[in-house]
């Protein structure tokens, strides 16, 4: 999502995240869910006796941390209960950006579905994928107020940096410095997190119940959607379907049941390799070399993206029409890389899995002119095209 709407639409947007917390304050159960152009997808081609598409996941598959992979749209079974938490949650916020086509060819017309105009929604396509302005104008001041549960897979990473200091004075804008939340992963760090929705559900209640939290932001794709609603009802608090924020608050490229890097990740700001690396290592000090340095390369990838705070990078793979030329995002790559190449690098034992990985990742940083041996290896490349055809 790219935020280049003009100062109407940013007004408005700012409105709608102040009364989305309006909303969440009014002392009752409240479900904040949202739908993407996924999940409409599934929905409507159930309804047209179609089977949806399924995405596997790419652990297994021997990809490289340069290659992008997608969740996995929940089981059949699951249509009934998805389109009752849709027509029945509190909130629903649709995915229908103005002036952005849905990814998947479909629209809201013609979805089959019974919500009451009494329930809440976004008044307008301009403020749909409103968690965006939420989480930048909204959360630090809610988090000042309420005892808050954050739920997902980065949950635990999030809760390690936050233990730096370091982190909270670069996160200043989104948590308060008395911030005294609560994080808990899920099952399996949410890897196939359909397979296992009683058990996550009954650890998010518990969880709920130790920290007497009256909020829950949770981050498990449609698990959120099925769990949120459900559990906002029965415990009379406010859930919140988090969709990537919990990735983004960590600067994280992966997600934390994966070292391939995720799809999209929204961008709220840079914390260091080395800060990300201490934290991760002590979050799972028996994480595999090649995980690390996979997720290691994932992060130097994302942080060359064109992106500004508070949008989204979607593409399959960065190209040089992708990556951020600018003096200071460059400065911080070459720190994280430097650090790279002289600490971490140096820690691993150079397997060839290690070795293979290295090469890969050297490779697509020279194939797009980063670094010296990138500008030379693409001078010479450009070269000796010029030259075949002259």
């Amino acid at each position: 999502m790219k935020r280049n709407w003009g100062k109407k639409v940013a007004d408005a947007r700012k409105a709608e995240a102040a009364r989305l917390t309006s909303l969440m304050e009014c002392g009752r159960s409240f479900s904040y869910v949202r739908i993407g152009d996924g999940e409409l997808a599934w929905l409507i081609r159930i309804q047209r006796g179609e089977h949806p598409e399924i995405f596997e996941y790419s652990e297994d598959a021997g990809l490289k941390s340069y290659f992008t992979t997608g969740g996995r749209t929940l089981p059949v079974k699951y249509y009934d209960q998805l389109l009752e938490v849709f027509e029945n949650c509190d909130y629903i916020d649709k995915f229908e950006l103005a002036g952005e086509a849905l990814q998947n060819g479909v629209s809201f017309a013609d979805l089959k579905w019974q919500r009451s105009t009494e329930l809440q929604c976004n008044p307008t396509p301009e403020t749909s994928q409103i968690f965006y302005d939420w989480v930048l104008y909204e959360m630090k001041a809610y988090l000042e107020t309420h005892r808050c549960l954050f739920i997902g897979s980065e949950a635990p990473l999030l809760k390690q940096l936050i233990r730096s200091g370091d982190y909270l004075h670069r996160a200043e804008n989104y948590f308060p410095k008395n911030f005294s939340g609560e994080f808990a992963g899920v099952y399996e760090d949410g890897k196939e997190y359909w397979k296992h929705l009683t058990t996550i559900e009954n650890d998010i209640v518990e969880k709920i119940a130790a920290f007497k939290a009256d909020t829950v932001f949770i981050s498990l794709s449609a698990g959120a959607k099925l769990l949120g609603h459900k559990i906002s009802k029965e415990l009379n608090v406010v859930t919140f379907d988090f969709g990537s924020m919990l990735r983004a608050l960590a600067n994280s490229a992966t997600p934390g049941f994966t070292s391939t890097r995720a799809s999209h990740t929204p961008f709220l700001l840079h914390l260091p390799l080395e800060t990300y690396v201490a934290a991760l290592m002590e979050e799972r000090p028996g994480i595999e070399p090649l995980v690390l340095l996979r997720k290691a390369h994932a992060q130097l990838m994302q942080s060359l993206a064109k992106r500004d705070v508070g949008e989204s990078l979607s593409v399959p793979d960065l190209d040089r029409k992708t990556l951020d030329r600018g003096k200071q995002d460059r400065k911080t790559f070459f720190e994280d890389y430097f650090w790279y190449k002289k600490v971490l690098l140096k820690s691993f034992a150079h397997t060839k899995e290690i070795q293979s990985e290295i090469d890969d990742f050297n490779a697509w940083r020279r194939r797009r002119w980063i670094g010296i041996d990138g500008y030379l290896f693409s001078a010479l490349r450009t070269a000796s095209h010029v030259l075949r055809g002259s």
